[in-house]
């Protein structure tokens, strides 16, 4: 289980956990750490979970939204870019790992014919 965020699920304004064009960083951060703090809190205390993996809203990942989400102590984040993922030494690459997006309603089988045949 990841931390996908509580509240920042949203095409509007601010798009997924993006920084808004004027914002402050410190603004921002407080928002960011805020939201990703109440949803390990919901899940730790509801599931006795606490997700160590970020997954990014919409695949939006910003400068900023890296750095504070490794400051909340994750040790990888998602984005959404539906290609394989090479894991190095270096630490840095386990953030903005991507992912393949399987859609609502295609059976795990379906999903798997259709990587394999990319």
């Amino acid at each position: 289980i990841a931390n996908h965020t509580f509240d920042l699920h949203k095409l509007g304004n601010r798009r997924g956990a993006q920084i808004l064009p004027g914002e402050s960083y410190d603004d921002y951060r407080s928002l960011l750490i805020s939201d990703l703090m109440k949803t390990q809190d919901y899940l730790s205390d509801n599931c006795s979970i606490a997700p160590t993996v970020f997954a990014y809203p919409y695949g939006i990942v910003s400068e900023p939204s890296l750095r504070i989400v490794k400051s909340c102590g994750f040790s990888a984040s998602l984005g959404v870019e539906e290609r394989p993922n090479y894991i190095t030494a270096d630490p840095e690459c386990l953030y903005r790992l991507n992912r393949y997006n399987r859609p609502y309603g295609m059976s795990t089988e379906e999903f798997m014919k259709k990587l394999l045949k990319e």
